[in-house]
């Protein structure tokens, strides 16, 4: 199977070499010093969110690539509350939900859709995608700090009028390990370490 992979800073292809390290890292050995941008890994296409990466980033710089993430929130409200499925009942409670997910997350509501709404009380499944920068958190993170906003009675979620019934968030197994992998990552790519060349691994 043969996999495409490219990386830019600014737009423009870098990598004089490109070294496979393991299944989930590359090693992009410039041709010339990296000037500012935000570096984007594309693979098959597909590319990642830009990392931001300066001329002084000797030791690397970060650029992940993030899938959508699913997660379960349940309120404590009886399911006709939520409307009929295709009326404009429902239809106003999912972009309730949304609004609500996203100020407590400060995310853009874009990042977030409503998959599904089902009884015992309401459960909602909501996908969490990427964010357009760098500086937005993963799709773990966003999961994450929401189940513990579910679970805290004085948290921002619980202050807003539909959220406040939120009871629980329910994780897709393996969330815990992805944020380590995550904040690995992180420290790796914050640790620097001087070269040669420019490397921006992943």
């Amino acid at each position: 199977l043969s996999i495409a992979v490219g990386v830019s800073v600014g737009g423009a292809d870098v990598c004089a070499r490109v070294t496979k390290i393991s299944d989930a890292e590359i090693r992009c050995l410039t041709s010339e010093r990296l000037q500012s941008g935000g570096v984007v890994v594309t693979v098959s296409g597909q590319a990642s969110v830009a990392a931001a990466c300066t001329a002084a980033a000797k030791g690397g710089c970060m650029a992940r690539a993030e899938s959508p993430l699913s997660l379960w929130l349940t309120l404590a409200l009886p399911f006709e509350s939520a409307g009929v499925q295709g009326t404009p009942e429902r239809a106003k409670f999912e972009v309730e939900v949304v609004r609500d997910v996203a100020a407590a997350t400060a995310s853009s509501p874009a990042r977030f859709r409503i998959l599904s709404v089902l009884p015992g009380s309401i459960i909602v499944e909501i996908q969490i995608s990427a964010g357009i920068s760098a500086a937005s958190l993963s799709p773990a993170a966003v999961a994450s700090l929401l189940a513990a906003q579910a679970s805290d009675p004085t948290s921002l979620l619980r202050s807003f009028s539909l959220t406040a019934a939120a009871v629980s968030v329910s994780l897709p197994a393996g969330v815990a390990d992805l944020l380590r992998r995550e904040a690995a990552a992180v420290a790796v790519a914050a640790g620097g370490g001087a070269g040669d060349e420019d490397e921006c691994p992943r």
